[in-house]
């Protein structure tokens, strides 16, 4: 039997609410003590993917940060905050988020990752050499709170692909480009870095999630009012898949898992506690337009189509605001100015979506892959 997933229904970011909403999550899961032990220092790993404001559903609510800090004082432990952003310090990421004053009221310390350190990667790793923060290392444990998104090059960013905050700034860039096009490959490493971080526990906030062309401001906020825990990261992942109707074929980072034995392929051996998930489940939730939708066409089709199946970026001029932003953080150095407005080479794109990822204006959409409306194919 998997490690159990608690689910909890949590309508709102009243902050005794959400307390009480993950006091339970954790206490059906055997209790904070089970995680946490006097006198350690627990880093908390929140989403602070950009500067942003908690009604964006971008960042990691601060009312969820703030009873997470509450339990790990409740064991004993000393609660640490840390993360790397895509753009901008963590100091005004976290500011914009809201968590830099539930930080400062707690008297609990935001931990820059600028200092990275080489990791021991497990005996069977496709990578060799995996550089993470210092500072994540140097950590007692780490518990683990992404915010539920759709991501346009993942599908869904979620326990695993949190982790990847880990590694220090433009770092993660070249990680996009080691893998290219590639989303298996990019997801192979993610699921071994997740497995060389893992996690104590992982405490997921969708109440207020993202769907549509996450993870950035390219996606629209939507209530999912779901508040969820796991010891098992990739366990989580798998529910909040099933929850959200998203086929495993098109949750890369789930099909990397599994290729390594750690996903059953029956959902039925998942010890749900909680609420159920056909309680919970939302209508009509809406994945990314970047969605890999040929998970149905036999495999030598697909791989053949897989270019002309494959979403790509493209810049809105008419919402551009030329802040460079997009241009600044792309791996391949695939975005130009042309006449005035910033264009993507496709040629040199990798599809990443970084540029969709951290546009601070949602000018950067999705192209679908022209083999989709070829082959009929709906989202």
């Amino acid at each position: 039997m998997s490690p159990s997933i608690s689910l909890i229904h949590q309508p709102d970011y009243d902050d005794r609410a959400v307390y009480r909403a993950m006091r339970r999550a954790v206490d059906l899961l055997g209790g904070i003590d089970h995680f946490v032990r006097p006198g350690e220092r627990i880093l908390l790993k929140p989403n602070l993917l950009s500067p942003a404001p908690p009604e964006k559903a971008i960042t990691t609510h601060p009312a969820v940060v703030k009873a997470a800090i509450e339990l790990v004082r409740e064991a004993g432990g000393y609660p640490l905050i840390g993360d790397s952003p895509g753009m901008a310090s963590l100091a005004k990421a976290a500011e914009r988020a809201g968590i830099q004053g539930v930080a400062a009221r707690a008297g609990v310390g935001l931990i820059d990752f600028d200092q990275p350190r080489e990791v021991k990667v497990l005996p069977d790793s496709r990578f060799k050499r995996i550089e993470v923060a210092q500072a994540a290392l140097e950590a007692d444990g780490i518990i683990n709170l992404p915010k539920l998104k759709t991501h346009s090059q993942m599908t869904l960013t979620l326990s695993v692909k949190n982790m990847f905050g880990c590694i220090p700034g433009k770092r993660k860039a070249q990680w996009h480009l080691q893998a290219g096009v590639d989303r298996e490959l990019f997801s192979q490493m993610l699921v071994e870095l997740f497995l060389v971080m893992r996690p104590r526990l992982n405490i997921l906030d969708g109440i207020l999630g993202m769907e549509g062309d996450g993870p950035g401001n390219g996606g629209s906020p939507r209530w999912i009012r779901l508040l969820a825990a796991s010891e098992d990261g990739v366990g989580l992942d798998r529910a909040v898949a099933e929850l959200l109707g998203i086929p495993l074929p098109s949750f890369p980072i789930l099909q990397a898992a599994q290729r390594r034995g750690l996903l059953p392929q029956d959902f039925g051996q998942f010890q749900i506690v909680g609420e159920s998930l056909e309680d919970l489940r939302p209508s009509a939730f809406l994945p990314p337009r970047s969605l890999d939708l040929g998970w149905g066409i036999p495999p030598l089709l697909h791989r053949a189509l897989r270019g002309a199946l494959t979403a790509r970026p493209r810049i809105d001029a008419a919402q551009c605001a030329l802040c460079y932003t997009c241009s600044q953080a792309c791996p391949s150095q695939a975005i130009r100015e042309d006449k005035g407005k910033l264009v993507i080479e496709e040629r040199r794109c990798i599809r990443c979506f970084c540029c969709q990822e951290l546009c601070p204006e949602g000018a950067v959409k999705t192209k679908e892959g022209w083999a989709t409306g070829w082959l009929g194919i709906k989202r």
